[in-house]
């Protein structure tokens, strides 16, 4: 299936690699060339490591960003807790 993106900007060879977190396709990463071509199988393998290397960067991210908020809520936590501790002596 053509994709307009593509077609219009004289676009002749397209190869993509699906972007897949948490099992939720997010993207795409994508090569283009403005000359007719067949991609080698191993350029294709090698968007799909690449590929997999976006992925894991975007995991990676997300869980920081999920330890980090955790974090907090913990040292608020733990605030609360001395706080209350403090007015029971």
């Amino acid at each position: 299936r053509a994709m307009r993106s593509v077609t219009e900007h004289g676009v002749c060879a397209y190869a993509g690699a699906p972007l897949v977190v948490d099992g939720r396709p997010v993207g795409t990463l994508c090569v283009m060339d403005l000359r007719p071509r067949a991609w080698t199988a191993d350029e294709l393998e090698t968007l799909v490591e690449l590929g997999r290397s976006v992925t894991a960067e975007v995991e990676l991210r997300a869980a920081n960003r999920r330890l980090a908020e955790q974090a907090a809520t913990l040292a608020t936590r733990g605030a609360e807790l001395e706080a209350a501790n403090a007015r029971m002596h």
